[in-house]
């Protein structure tokens, strides 16, 4: 069987079913080189203690086992090739060959290919002789970003600065490095022209400690429910203001969400209708 898995330094992994010497041909890889990336501190926010140094290189190892290790006449292996790319870009043409010893044979129908832990192939490998060859493959780049996130809510303390970086340094520390932190900036109407400025103060707050925003906006509330907008074209143009206004920063994503769950009757003016 073949299994890669993308862990948080992703780790490919490939599992034979086979007793098997293993070799690895050449591997060709994107241009890059070695070097650990240096910030252009012109373009590029200063690292940070907690940001991942950028390798900009395949950074690869292979490793194999097998089991069981004693086997009985007419019985069958599994051998687990391992793949590691521990750098910063991805590899391609990652290739397993090896010869069968004497007295073995593989078993059709039995190889599996993962990556990031997701069945990718089942197909045989080509067979010449006693020597297998799988086809290749590529290795994905490390994993450096976080997968948490959370919601701050902090819509109501706009202009507090004090609690805002508190909340945003607790977030950091909960989540990690490009860990996701959502808000909501609420009470947009078509008449909207401008972003607040304590919501590019959050957004700004966001990148300076790493984290990636993602941004709900929203209408009005009116202390039941949300109102339905009644000028969708003029409130699209105030959303699209909004995006337009909010900083953008290299090395991180900026995510929208446009409204909230508009089936529920509190996100549609009490009243939630499909038409």
């Amino acid at each position: 069987m073949m299994n890669w898995s993308d862990r948080s330094k992703s780790i490919s992994r490939i599992f034979l079913r086979i007793l098997l010497v293993l070799s690895l041909l050449p591997l060709s890889v994107r241009p890059g080189s070695a070097n650990t990336h240096q910030a252009d501190p012109m373009t590029e926010p200063p690292t940070t203690a907690d940001q991942p140094l950028q390798t900009d290189a395949p950074i690869l190892s292979a490793s194999a086992s097998v089991s069981p290790s004693f086997l009985a006449s007419a019985g069958s292996v599994t051998y687990h090739v391992t793949g590691i790319n521990s750098g910063d870009i991805g590899g391609s043409n990652f290739r397993v060959s090896f010869t069968l010893p004497n007295g073995f044979s593989y078993r059709s129908g039995t190889t599996q290919l993962r990556i990031n832990d997701a069945l990718i192939s089942t197909a045989n490998p080509s067979i010449s002789g006693n020597t297998l060859t799988f086809a290749a493959q590529p290795l994905p780049a490390r994993r450096n970003d976080s997968y948490f996130g959370i919601n701050t809510f902090v819509q109501e303390a706009c202009g507090n600065q004090q609690y805002l970086n508190w909340q945003l340094d607790r977030a950091k520390s909960l989540i990690g490095w490009h860990g996701y932190v959502k808000q909501l900036f609420y009470g947009i109407r078509p008449e909207t022209q401008d972003p607040k400025q304590c919501w590019i103060d959050f957004v700004n707050g966001a990148y300076d400690r790493g984290l990636q925003p993602i941004i709900r906006l929203q209408g009005v509330f009116n202390g039941n429910h949300w109102e339905k907008p009644t000028d969708v074209a003029g409130l699209s143009a105030a959303f699209k203001r909004m995006v337009q206004g909010l900083p953008k920063r290299s090395g991180f994503k900026l995510y929208i969400q446009i409204w909230n769950e508009p089936n529920l009757n509190v996100e549609w003016s009490g009243q939630a209708n499909p038409k």
